[in-house]
């Protein structure tokens, strides 16, 4: 008996270390590759957050690699990359996001992408000023070119060193006088730059704003012609407007094409009633913006039949003065725009600070959409206490700007899903259509930093969000710029806040094309 518990004491040890040997043979690789992510967290200095963006990165280290291998060299500099953004977008202090432009930079200067490293590193002293980061742009710059560079400034009495991000006036003669330069890619860098400089509207984070949106064009337009034959890359966008909001859509188009990557083209669908389209001599005007920076842009009415056939719905949503059945049709693009794999889709009443390529093509997968939770916390209580309503999901995104799978929603038919949300919907309608796409699709919406949906509370943002520093785009969704608020503050000589002064001055060059001719 003694040696049959001995035995069966011995197998049980036995089995316990053949399992163990086989768990630790299956993890090693799991371990191995949240090793590597985690030196990877660390090559960036970064402490781990609780956050959903996080983790999919970190899984993806995990997961995109097979058993046994190392990750390929292009997936390290990938995933850098990614973790690089993530301290954009989800940073709360400067030094932070600055540094992270410059680790963006650095990887598009190991990848040869010249350009897209000068518009990161400006991005960063525009931030922060920085000694080490002006001579890292003042070499990006200048590049190989130094002979060239050198005899160039030597007769206009300028410097070749020590010129970036200290005086404007002083770098935007040294870059003029690199514009002309007969290397091809010391001038286009040298005008990239410039535009760069009026767009942001300074050189650095401790100097005045002076923006000038012409001269930002002219320059990035010369920097685009000397580029040569750059494969562009695309990005869609689509908005939904009447005749009355063609003045605020011309300057959401300009600072969509100005904040644009030199390679990026837009192509604009702008859906119409075909009760109360826009007019043809207006479609025109919004189209001759085009002059400064290429666009394409379609302007479509949407179909009586679409609407006929998906009356239920656009019923059960009800049109009112505020909301019109035209602002719904962003609900059907899907069906209006079928050869279309994902949209994004966008109000007129933002100005954009970045390119919106990235956005636009963002990894969706399983998810119906991609957007920003709605910041007014006075509205989820608001939902709360409508005990009538159903089905409201605890967290709520705004959909001013969103991207909606499209594939994905034809295949699963989420137009029938959001036909039987609206029969249903007994709510009172503040944002019925808001509040369908979230009753429908929230379990499926994939969350974005706060800085693509960037809404000011009253006049400002600063104080408000734990990531105000440099928004990518700004939603005035609440007090318009338009608006009596400002205008009387202006009428007054009241200050205003900054980013209203920059909307006003978008809107009075996109004005511009659409004054009678």
């Amino acid at each position: 008996m003694k040696k049959f518990a001995v035995s069966f004491l011995s197998l049980i040890i036995l089995t316990l270390c053949v399992v163990s040997a086989i768990l630790i043979y299956i993890a090693k690789d799991t371990i191995k590759h949240s090793f590597i992510a985690y030196q990877a967290i660390d090559y960036l200095n970064y402490q781990i957050p609780n956050n959903l963006a996080f983790e999919k990165i970190i899984m993806e280290i995990i997961n995109k690699t097979s058993k046994n291998e190392k990750i390929s060299e292009t997936n390290q500099l990938d995933i850098r990359r990614k973790l690089c953004n993530y301290k954009i977008e989800y940073g709360i202090d400067i030094i932070q996001i600055s540094d992270a432009y410059i680790c963006l930079a650095k990887l598009d200067e190991s990848s040869g992408n010249t350009l897209y490293a000068l518009k990161n590193i400006s991005y960063s002293i525009d931030l922060l000023a920085d000694t080490n980061n002006t001579a890292y742009l003042e070499n990006i710059i200048i590049g190989n070119q130094q002979e060239e560079a050198l005899s160039i400034l030597e007769k206009n009495h300028l410097n070749l060193h020590n010129w970036v991000g200290k005086d404007m006036d002083i770098e935007v003669k040294t870059l003029e006088a690199l514009a002309q330069a007969q290397n091809n890619h010391l001038s286009t860098r040298a005008n990239y730059r410039l535009s760069l400089i009026y767009t942001f509207g300074r050189v650095n984070s401790d100097s005045n704003k002076n923006i000038d949106i012409k001269k930002a064009f002219d320059y990035q337009k010369r920097a685009i012609n000397q580029m040569g034959d750059t494969p562009p890359k695309n990005t869609n966008v689509a908005f939904v407007f009447d005749e009355k909001y063609a003045q605020y859509a011309a300057t959401t188009i300009t600072s969509m094409i100005l904040n644009s990557d030199l390679d990026n083209n837009y192509t604009f669908y702008v859906v119409m009633d075909s009760k109360n389209p826009i007019t043809e001599e207006t479609q025109k005007k919004i189209a001759s913006i085009s002059s400064v920076r290429d666009f394409n842009i379609k302007f479509i009415e949407f179909p009586e039949s679409l609407i006929e056939e998906n009356k239920e719905l656009l019923n059960s949503l009800q049109e009112n003065k505020r909301y019109p059945r035209l602002v719904y049709f962003r609900i059907l693009l899907g069906k209006l725009l079928p050869d279309l794999e994902k949209l994004l889709i966008t109000d007129v009443d933002i100005l954009v600070y970045r390119d919106l390529y990235d956005l636009s093509n963002i990894e969706l997968d399983q998810y119906l959409v991609a957007a920003v939770v709605d910041p007014y916390n006075f509205r989820n209580g608001r939902l709360v206490r409508r005990s009538k309503c159903e089905a409201f999901p605890p967290e709520f995104f705004n959909v001013g700007i969103m991207v909606q799978n499209l594939k994905l929603m034809t295949k699963e038919d989420v137009y029938t899903q959001f036909q039987k949300t609206g029969k249903k919907f007994i709510c009172d309608n503040l944002f019925p259509e808001q509040d369908n796409l979230n009753i429908t699709t929230n379990r499926r919406a994939l969350f974005l930093s706060s800085r693509w949906n960037m809404i000011p509370i009253k006049d400002d943002y600063e104080g408000i969000y734990p990531n105000g520093f440099m928004p990518f785009i700004v939603h005035h969704a609440n007090v318009k710029p338009y608006s009596k608020f400002f205008l009387d503050k202006i009428k007054n000589g009241q200050k205003i806040p900054e980013h209203i002064s920059t909307y006003y001055i978008y809107n009075d060059f996109a004005k511009k094309f659409l004054a009678d001719r």
